[in-house]
């Protein structure tokens, strides 16, 4: 399972197959950032979200 994704990869299958409307993304992406905000993810640059070990630990136990 892959830790870290750029907004535009996040949806995987709910999201289609690519290529979805800027307002798609946009919103997955200020999604992403409130989860950053709140402490359970990490944005290591601009646009690319992680987990933070804290989430991976909860995540896989």
């Amino acid at each position: 399972m892959c830790w870290r994704c750029r907004a535009g990869d996040a949806g995987g299958e709910d999201l289609g197959s690519g290529g979805e409307p800027a307002a798609v993304v946009e919103g997955l992406r200020g999604k992403l950032t409130r989860l950053v905000e709140r402490g359970r993810l990490t944005q290591d640059e601009p646009g690319l979200f992680a987990l933070t070990e804290q989430a991976r630990r909860r995540i896989s136990q």
